[in-house]
């Protein structure tokens, strides 16, 4: 679930957010996060265009079997330049299945380019 906040973080400022009643099933199995993406404008830099890709699978009993691949780039981690950040709160070293790092693309994928998936 995807929320617009802008507005009221435009009227809040910056500084600490956190969330309650993220939503969830109960069990031992279960677990729920949340995440705020901030994307800004710079007047000097030319426009980019930015995407979120939101690649949640649900597998309850009774799905067919599901096939993710998993190599160490997804290491539930927060880093900059493969160092961990430990500059926010709250300070979890595992991010409980979220990434966030930057990945630099200068010559793989040309401004004004499109990837390529396959599905």
């Amino acid at each position: 679930m995807f929320v617009d906040v802008t507005a009221h973080v435009q009227r809040s400022g910056s500084g600490s957010y956190t969330v309650a009643n993220v939503q969830t099933a109960t069990g031992e199995d279960r677990h729920a996060g949340w995440g705020l993406m901030v994307a800004y404008e710079s007047a000097g830099d030319p426009p980019r265009d930015l995407t979120v890709f939101d690649g949640l699978q649900s597998v309850t009993q009774g799905t067919r079997t599901l096939t993710i691949p998993v190599s160490n780039f997804f290491n539930s981690a927060i880093s900059v330049d493969g160092r961990y950040r430990s500059d926010k709160n709250p300070d979890y070293v595992n991010q409980l299945g979220f990434d966030a790092k930057p990945i630099g693309i200068n010559g793989v994928l040309a401004n004004g380019g499109r990837a390529r998936t396959s599905g």
